[in-house]
């Protein structure tokens, strides 16, 4: 016999997230995330956390719908016939906040 259950402890609707591997932190503590410009060049962008999960984390200030964060970078180097990438479960590597 099995038991399988799910622990919810707060659940809010109509928020702005991103996958919590795109929020940095500073030194000073502020959280901050790569933004990809038109040009093609990322800046940093700082904002306002709220909840999270280990995959997503609510935005309460900072963003915009429609701003596309970088989820994770590569290195351009390779080692051999190796290259090193990290993947976002989200796809390519970036995240457009859009549509609900």
């Amino acid at each position: 016999m099995g038991a399988q259950a799910s622990i919810i402890t707060n659940s809010k609707s109509d928020v702005l997230i991103v996958p919590s591997q795109s929020i940095k932190t500073n030194t000073d503590g502020s959280t901050y995330v790569q933004l990809l410009t038109k040009n093609g060049q990322t800046e940093q962008n700082a904002v306002e956390v709220g909840i999270s999960s280990d995959s997503q984390t609510e935005i309460i200030s900072g963003l915009s719908e429609g701003d596309t964060v970088v989820t994770n970078t590569t290195n351009g180097t390779t080692n051999g016939n190796s290259s090193s990438q990290n993947r976002s479960i989200f796809g390519g590597g970036g995240f457009r906040m859009g549509g609900r």
